[in-house]
């Protein structure tokens, strides 16, 4: 018996790109376009009657745009939603992640005309299907501690290192927010992006936070007050002077930048003066590299599946019991506040 098919809502003012996104959906086995719309405004009327799992929507629409259609989606029907448009190019970072802000599991750049096809056939379908295994976030739940770690309360913790995925920036926005411009602690991360979007994604956070963001540079000493992000097609290590190494992308490696790489080298270089937090995500990077680094003596936290998109990476490194402490997103920024208390310069 075949499974069911993931339902689709497209809505895109372009009666070309509908009809050119319709038909690659439909190409595949496991997709159903349920409904399309050139109004979103008579989308937004049919939605609960049409239920979708997963909607495609573009951002510049005549009547509303794209993210004040994402807003009122999430606030009356929350559903998993992919944005489809010209407008996340290197120009573009607000749009991209006030729409991930909004709620948007994902945003896709729509490429010029004659290459629409071929694009969306090998980008879309894939990502389609990862939205359609999204949890919609409609609540805030306590953390659950996994284990009581007792090391902290004299320890002087030197490097933070953050490894995320799907849902990342969101996650990541919810815990560097909260932190002032003289945190004590530098922190590094690693992020899977789209390829383009991490110089939008900087400058994005740079706006929101007090802390120093930056794209990191090989041979850069860690400095406290600064948050560093892996370039794309980039690896981040440490060199035995404990500044940073970037190695380039290997040919067999399936997820870049590695979080495992970063966790494992921020293990070797750091021990138990490192925290580790894995965010929400597809898969298992991080997890491996989380364990070397708890078995290190490193402080391990993991977001908890409530408050993930995707708790594909958090479980994993729970299921290797590789995790000190599980919490929720929204308590993640004010704990690692607590830890460095002692170590503010002013």
């Amino acid at each position: 018996m075949p499974g069911k098919k993931i339902r689709v809502l497209l809505i895109d003012d372009s009666p070309v790109a509908l009809a050119v996104i319709q038909k690659v959906l439909a190409s595949d086995r496991d997709i159903e376009v349920v409904a399309s719309f050139l109004d979103p405004q008579k989308a937004l009327a049919q939605i609960a009657e049409i239920n979708p799992d997963v909607i495609c929507v573009d951002f510049f629409m005549k009547r509303m745009d794209g993210l004040e259609f994402t807003k009122i989606v999430m606030s009356q029907f929350p559903c998993p939603i992919l944005v489809i448009s010209v407008a996340v190019g290197m120009d573009d970072g607000h749009n991209i992640f006030e729409l991930l802000d909004a709620g948007a599991v994902d945003v896709i750049k729509k490429p010029p005309s004659g290459h629409f096809k071929d694009y969306l056939k090998t980008d879309l379908v894939q990502k389609v299907k990862i939205a359609s295994g999204v949890r919609v976030l409609t609540r805030r739940p306590i953390s659950e501690n996994m284990s009581h770690f007792t090391s902290t309360d004299n320890q002087r913790f030197q490097v933070i290192a953050i490894g995320a995925s799907t849902g990342g920036p969101k996650a990541l926005h919810d815990i560097l927010s909260v932190l002032p411009k003289h945190f004590p602690i530098p922190i590094v991360v690693s992020q899977h992006i789209t390829s383009g979007f991490l110089s939008g994604l900087i400058r994005w956070m740079g706006r929101c936070c007090a802390l120093k963001v930056q794209m990191a540079v090989d041979q850069e000493p860690l400095l406290g007050g600064h948050v560093y992000f892996c370039p794309e097609e980039s690896n981040l290590l440490f060199t035995k002077n404990r500044t940073i190494a970037l190695q380039p992308k290997t040919p067999d490696q399936v997820y870049c930048p590695s979080i495992n790489t970063m966790f494992h080298s921020v293990a070797e270089h750091y021990g138990s003066r490192a925290i580790g937090i894995l965010l929400t995500g597809m898969g298992d990077d991080g997890a491996m590299g989380m364990k070397y680094l708890h078995a290190k003596g490193g402080l391990t936290i993991a977001q908890n599946e409530a408050s993930c998109v995707l708790y594909g990476m958090p479980r994993a490194a729970v299921e290797l019991n590789a995790v000190s402490k599980v919490m929720d997103i929204a308590e993640i920024g004010s704990y690692l506040m607590r830890l460095a208390a002692k170590q503010f310069v002013g």
